[in-house]
């Protein structure tokens, strides 16, 4: 009887040491290990959460490197580097800290990261939008929680939720399709590969996303207010370093492909709680957002569009 329990109970415990095993030997995610760059890893691994991969990176590099200028903000922030931006900034020694799906609570706890680590904040660009504004908690699952670091949450709840999402169906069947391939390829910047397709041929790639670009309103529309008391605290908490480290900041409101105006309302609290010459607001109908193909697609506008921006805040800071 009892070794009939005990079978019982090895078959039923045995899946679990086997993808526990999975998880802390194999590693999928690379959170387990320590790893001299994520960043251009040749190691097997799934997709990467960005906010751990560009923590650690600049964890790993910030002294040797001697960052000083940073970059916030979702994906579309990634567009902000080179030559404009360094005009800009005055400023050769960047760091593009932006990761996908990025909130309110991740830039603000990045910049916090940065002053508790005594890294000169010399210049920064703060990218938002309404939906950016609107988060002010940790992110969810695997891919896109913060790095604990940066979240102020426990090693063991970050390890959790990653180990969690290794029972996932999906999770293994891409795993068994990672091992049928070689080693994992480092990434390539894919808004190079998509300006690649334009030029090739711009109809074509255009034609591909009719739908995706379709018609805006002909009347401008608002986005709803989305600053409230959790944001005004975590906006006070981000002024409040600028002016301790003499932050030479920027906050811009990217122009997005459905060409809704930031509620007039928010405007005016990011006037308040920081320099109003510093807030630059992009948003709505206007030569940027009009031509469909000044963008990649819905979410993303193009690298040429990134350094205008760029170009237009320079020329307003130095206009007076």
């Amino acid at each position: 009887m009892k070794k009939k329990l005990f079978i019982k109970f090895l078959f039923a415990v045995l899946p679990l040491v086997l993808i526990t095993c999975l998880y802390i030997y194999a590693d999928p995610f690379m959170v387990v290990g320590k790893y001299p760059d994520l960043k251009s890893s040749k190691r097997k691994h799934l997709e990467l959460n960005e906010d751990y991969v560009n923590t650690e990176y600049l964890l790993k590099h910030y002294q040797e490197r001697k960052f000083n200028s940073f970059v916030f903000g979702s994906s579309r922030a990634a567009l902000f580097y080179g030559d404009h931006l360094d005009r800009l900034f005055d400023n050769d020694s960047t760091y593009n800290y932006s990761v996908a799906l990025e909130s309110l609570f991740g830039e603000e706890r990045k910049l916090e990261l940065l002053a508790n680590l005594r890294i000169p904040i010399k210049n920064v660009l703060v990218t938002i939008d309404a939906h950016l504004l609107s988060v002010t908690t940790n992110s969810k699952g695997h891919l896109f929680i913060k790095h604990p670091l940066v979240s102020h949450e426990s090693w063991t709840d970050f390890q959790l939720v990653n180990y969690k999402d290794v029972f996932d169906f999906d999770f293994l069947s891409a795993y068994y399709e990672l091992q049928k391939r070689g080693a994992s390829k480092e990434p390539q910047n894919p808004y190079l590969v998509e300006e690649t397709f334009i030029a090739r041929n711009a109809d074509s790639f255009y034609a591909s996303r009719v739908k995706d670009l379709a018609p805006r309103p002909a009347i401008q529309q608002f986005e709803s207010p989305v600053i409230h008391q959790e944001q005004l605290e975590m906006l006070g908490k981000m002024a409040a370093i600028f002016k301790q480290e003499n932050t030479n900041y920027f906050i811009l409101i990217h122009p997005l492909y459905d060409q809704k105006k930031m509620a007039p309302r928010d405007v005016e609290l990011l006037d308040s709680i920081f320099d109003k010459k510093r807030v630059f607001d992009f948003s709505g109908k206007n030569e940027l957002t009009e031509n469909a193909r000044n963008y990649y697609e819905h979410d993303h506008y193009r690298k040429f569009i990134a350094d205008r921006i760029v170009d237009s805040m320079y020329q307003r800071l130095h206009a007076n």
